[in-house]
């Protein structure tokens, strides 16, 4: 079909065959026709843009276009030597006018696609990219671009499908095979991803950073050996990168190698000593390794050099946890859970540490905290109600204790606090005797019968073992019932006692 723009083949040749200085002259030749010298300016432009002079190529295309304002070739490469200088704004109106001209210019569709990408227009990106792919459907750039463009709007399994394409249709796009493992790795279909960086393996065996993203998912994958050796193999091929020595140290902390992880970390260390990851992994080797100072000296280098990274601010809250430094574990869960409040293992633990030091609401809202992150979790719902309960709080420690036991039903922790709070409060007695709705009476006399057989399961050997030694000794029956029942008195105020002191 012809196109407004067309130039004939012949012409193409005509001015391709001209030296520079030829060109030249016939641009200023007043008998070479208009369209000629349009067609020629916008073959210098193209010169000006194989050599990288992109603002001189965008001058002689702007000139083309004056003498002819529907060359479409004209503008599709303005609008692509625009973005090449982040003038993403004016490249897209350059797509536009050749889109105008030309409907089905897959190329300006393409470019347009880049530019709006570039924008972080990434819906519009798309459209453009679909343009272009309807236009030429094996048109393998702009299914790769595309690619990019879904995976910023996190539309993973659509990206990953344009990339299969683009293999599809050039099986050395080694960048395609990349993205493609990089996603399967997200999308945690290790063995696809595998697979994908094995192909590019094959085709370029020194790809450093294909051997690392490797590791990478072995290690995922528990094959810690495999992964170390593909980390290896990358340092034999980037012996100077510092994340990679990390990587490597890591997949050795999971095999509880922590002496070679820590090596591989000094050498991280040597050639990065600003690196605050490779301190936050030294301070968690120093720990497993009992070099506890060291430790909290590695995290309060890694906090100087990135004090917005909560990594360190969790392990030093830890340490400080196992040395039981109270007020120094809440400052740094503090600090860690500002920088990730989504952490509700740490609100846990300043949790814990706060109702030892007797701050009981702030415990609770710590409790709170992780609870909207767990809500499902019946142990929290059993500590918030502890700390209730040191408040004086009792019918909230007890809503709490019956949210536990919703949760988990043989919870027996629950139930006994539970049973606790009514005696101490003087409702125990009372709900007995019957003073209480049938639905509580009920739950008392469950939680009365789950109480016993807990008490029975855990003290039943050594009941057996008293019963048995007091009958052989006395032959009596009745002495022996006597003395069980005794133990088990015993038992049950042991565990009264060890309630009251939670």
């Amino acid at each position: 079909m012809s196109q407004p723009d067309d130039f004939s083949e012949v012409e193409y040749q005509q001015g391709a065959s001209l030296t520079s200085a030829e060109r030249h002259e016939q641009i200023q030749d007043g008998e070479t026709s208009v369209e000629f010298k349009a067609l020629l300016l916008f073959q210098e432009g193209r010169l000006q843009a194989d050599e990288q002079n992109f603002e001189v190529a965008i001058a002689f295309y702007t000139q083309a276009l004056e003498l002819k304002p529907n060359f479409y070739r004209s503008w599709s490469d303005r609008a692509d030597a625009l973005k090449r200088l982040g003038r993403y704004e004016e490249a897209v109106e350059s797509c536009d006018r050749a889109i105008a001209i030309r409907s089905d210019g897959h190329s300006a569709w393409n470019h347009r696609g880049i530019a709006l990408h570039h924008l972080g227009r990434y819906e519009e990106a798309v459209s453009s990219y679909n343009q272009a792919i309807k236009i030429l459907p094996n048109f393998h750039t702009a299914w790769y671009n595309r690619g990019l463009s879904l995976e910023k709007l996190d539309r993973l399994v659509e990206a990953l499908s344009s990339y299969d394409e683009v293999i599809q249709l050039k099986p050395d796009h080694l960048q395609a095979w990349r993205n493609r493992g990089t996603l399967l790795h997200t999308l945690k279909r290790y063995n696809e991803a595998l697979s994908s960086y094995d192909q590019v393996l094959e085709q370029k065996p020194d790809d450093a950073k294909a051997w690392r993203k490797r590791g990478d998912v072995l290690k995922d994958l528990g094959s810690l050996d495999a992964a170390i050796r593909s980390y290896d193999t990358a340092l034999e091929l980037m012996p100077n990168d510092a994340a990679l020595w990390c990587d490597r140290a890591s997949a050795l902390f999971d095999q509880q190698n922590y002496p070679e992880g820590l090596a591989s970390l000094e050498e991280a260390l040597k050639l990065n000593p600003n690196d605050a990851k490779a301190w936050s992994l030294k301070a968690i080797a120093c720990a497993k390794l009992q070099r506890r100072e060291e430790a909290l000296a590695s995290c309060d280098r890694a906090i100087q050099i990135q004090s917005d990274d909560y990594y360190p601010w969790r392990i030093r809250a830890l340490l400080f946890r196992d040395s039981h430094q109270l007020e120094e574990e809440v400052e740094s869960c503090e600090r860690a859970l500002a920088l990730n409040p989504k952490d509700a293992d740490l609100w846990v633990h300043q949790a814990v540490a706060l109702k030892k030091l007797h701050r009981y609401e702030a415990a609770i809202a710590s409790y709170d905290k992780a609870l909207d992150l767990k809500p499902g979790d019946a142990s929290l719902w059993y500590q918030r109600g502890l700390a209730l309960r040191r408040l004086g709080r009792f019918d909230g420690a007890i809503s709490n204790f019956d949210r536990a036991l919703t949760l988990d039903p043989d919870f027996h922790p629950a139930t006994q606090s539970r049973l606790y709070t009514l005696l101490t409060t003087g409702n125990l007695v009372s709900h007995v005797l019957g003073n209480c709705s049938i639905a509580e009476r009920g739950r008392l006399g469950n939680d009365l019968k789950n109480t016993f057989n807990s008490l029975v399961k855990r003290k039943l050997p050594a009941l057996i073992i008293i019963a048995l030694s007091v009958l052989v000794a006395t032959s009596s029956q009745a002495t022996a019932l006597v003395i069980s029942a005794i133990f088990l008195a015993i038992a049950t105020w042991s565990d009264i006692i060890r309630e009251a002191e939670k």
